[in-house]
């Protein structure tokens, strides 16, 4: 996954979250910082890179066992 120096030099890009997922973000990060005790609060977007590097090729593999259980030509969604 990308280094905090490759995405220091990199152009970003948005990816829309619904503002309850944010607050989830906000409230784990807060969390995190507390439980740290951490004299600097973990940004959320710090919090969303750890997943995604860590973590996305196991929501992939979720993705498609889930898919493989699901009707034919049934969306893949997250819950709301």
């Amino acid at each position: 996954m990308a280094s905090s120096e490759d995405e220091a030099t990199t152009k970003t890009v948005s990816v829309y979250i619904r503002a309850v997922r944010v607050e989830a973000l906000n409230k784990a990060a807060t969390r995190v910082s507390y439980e740290t005790k951490s004299p600097r609060q973990i940004s959320p977007s710090k919090l969303a890179r750890y997943l995604i590097d860590n973590f996305l090729e196991m929501a992939v593999e979720q993705l498609i066992e889930d898919s493989k259980k699901a009707a034919p030509g049934s969306p893949l969604t997250a819950t709301d």
